[in-house]
């Protein structure tokens, strides 16, 4: 079958043989002319025919590659929103995942504040007391195991709220690491199903390419 570039060489070459075979009727008696005349006509009517079978073949090619074209976009344009739709759960996972680390960053620098003036406490109280022990005689000395005993309970105290602090982040933390492997877990689920769906649409074009094979 001939496609239409090499349709239109054909009937140029064609033109091309009838220019170069009319000077040379001149050299011809008239019945040869007359003779040679019939046989190239007869020859043209044929490839006309000929031609034109082929151009008709070569539109129905053409009809039905585009019927074929346009069945692949609309399916496509169908796969592309699904795509898009896991997409956007798959961005709302990441900013979820980015909110919790920042919440998780304000949360150590909360506490490491409250354990930088925790600190500031003990040193101020320690130093008091040193001073206190220093002016304090024997007579004093009751005053001064109450001061002391204060002084003990104080940083047992301050020492429990520290745990209690700790353990409340290392709380936080595993609650957030929990949620991390959830968000990662989700996110696993959606990126096989974008795999399997690129995939599916692969099969199916290709099946659609091997059908008017098969027909």
């Amino acid at each position: 079958m001939l496609s239409p570039t090499q349709l239109r060489a054909k009937v140029g070459d064609i033109t091309a043989d009838q220019e170069y075979l009319w000077p040379t009727f001149s050299n011809l008696e008239p019945s040869e002319e007359l003779r040679f005349l019939r046989a190239r006509i007869a020859e043209l009517e044929r490839q006309q025919l000929t031609n034109l079978a082929t151009s008709t073949n070569a539109s129905f090619v053409l009809v039905a590659q585009n019927k074929k074209r346009r069945r692949i976009e609309e399916d496509q344009g169908g796969h592309e929103d699904t795509k898009e739709f896991l997409g956007k759960k798959l961005k709302q996972m990441e900013e979820r995942v980015e909110k919790l680390e920042l919440e998780n960053k304000e949360l150590r620098a909360e506490l490491k504040e409250c354990q930088d003036k925790q600190q500031q406490i003990i040193e101020e109280l320690t130093q008091k007391l040193k001073v206190s022990m220093e002016q304090l005689s024997l007579k004093h000395q009751g005053e001064l195991e109450k001061l002391s005993n204060a002084h003990k309970k104080l940083i047992e105290e301050i020492k429990e709220q520290r745990e209690m602090d700790l353990a409340e982040l290392e709380k936080q933390k595993l609650s957030n690491a929990n949620k991390f492997a959830e968000i990662e877990q989700k996110n696993a689920l959606q990126h096989e199903k974008i795999v399997k769906l690129e995939q599916y649409q692969k099969e199916q074009q290709q099946r659609r390419r091997r059908l008017p094979l098969e027909l």
